[in-house]
């Protein structure tokens, strides 16, 4: 049995990573909602499965595209990028920058650039991605 080529895992954890995050800011979505307040312009009431869908397909489509960039990172550098500390730290990022941008458009009332956390979270993927594989570079010298 052949191993699996390495572009070929950093596609498949972003398509993972994107279904993931886009549960992640459902859920977050959500519990402010429940905390905060039901705005009427955001999710209405029993709309949250539409959000949630929304977001995984969203997310893992966008996930090929950032698995793919993983993978020309990966290349460019020399080094292969730890998946599982990409995945934890994007993770890690995308908490904060989802429940910040949602309190504020819940608390001010008006949404600012709806996909403005998802591109910080997508460029930051990039340069944790970026700076995994410079790591791991200057390690091996």
């Amino acid at each position: 049995m052949r191993p699996v080529p390495k572009e070929l895992k950093y596609v498949l954890c972003g398509v993972a990573l994107g279904a993931y995050l886009g549960v992640m800011a459902t859920g977050i979505t959500c519990w402010l909602l429940g905390r905060v307040g039901r705005p009427d312009f955001y999710i209405r009431p029993g709309a949250e499965l539409v959000h949630l869908m929304i977001l995984v397909i969203s997310g893992s489509l966008f996930g090929l595209l950032f698995g793919a960039l993983v993978a020309v990172i990966s290349r460019t550098l020399g080094k292969d990028v730890p998946i599982l500390y990409l995945f934890v730290l994007t993770l890690l990022l995308a908490l904060p920058v989802f429940g910040v941008y949602d309190y504020l458009v819940i608390k001010h009332g008006r949404l600012v650039c709806p996909p403005l956390p998802q591109i910080v979270v997508f460029i930051g993927g990039l340069a944790i991605a970026a700076l995994l594989a410079w790591r791991s570079r200057a390690g091996a010298e």
